[in-house]
């Protein structure tokens, strides 16, 4: 039972670091499985259980993403593992984003904000800021396209109240 749920644990952290902690990128699953070490039925197991936990999304052609509670889960675990800094770090780079847009947006959620001059303001490099941007747009704070990114009423009222 221990072993299982540690290799549960151990294909969420390789599917993190594989994603970059984005819920809105894929990974392959023979990438994160053959890292596992485990029989190929404990690996199935694994899987279908974290589908059905809705950790995981099945994106067809043996891709999948992370869900939101995976990360959760993730960085809930490395915190409790000490590994603080990174954990703090993303959900700092997370807050600047949505308090930066905010303001650009003087808290209207239907003021569309150029993506450049956001960029530009918050001073993020580019991984991070891409980072936040789809982990933020998943949770449904932001809706985001290829050009432009406005607050969602949840994000508002999330800055307003941070």
């Amino acid at each position: 039972m221990a072993n299982t749920q540690q290799a549960t644990q151990q294909y969420l952290e390789f599917a993190y670091d594989e994603v970059d902690g984005s819920p809105q990128r894929t990974f392959e699953q023979r990438t994160i499985e053959d890292r596992l070490g485990v029989p190929p039925n404990q690996k199935r197991d694994i899987r279908r259980d974290l589908i059905n936990r809705g950790m995981l999304q099945d994106e067809g052609k043996g891709t999948f993403s992370l869900r939101l509670p995976a990360i959760h889960h993730v960085e809930e675990t490395r915190l409790n593992e000490g590994q603080q800094d990174e954990v703090d770090q993303r959900r700092e780079e997370r807050g600047t984003y949505v308090r930066t847009l905010h303001e650009l947006a003087k808290g209207d959620p239907n003021t569309s904000i150029d993506l450049a001059d956001l960029q530009d303001e918050m001073e993020m490099d580019p991984p991070a800021e891409k980072r936040a941007r789809e982990y933020l747009d998943e949770a449904m704070l932001i809706d985001a396209d290829e050009k432009t990114v406005r607050l969602t009423q949840e994000g508002a009222d999330w800055a307003n109240n941070a």
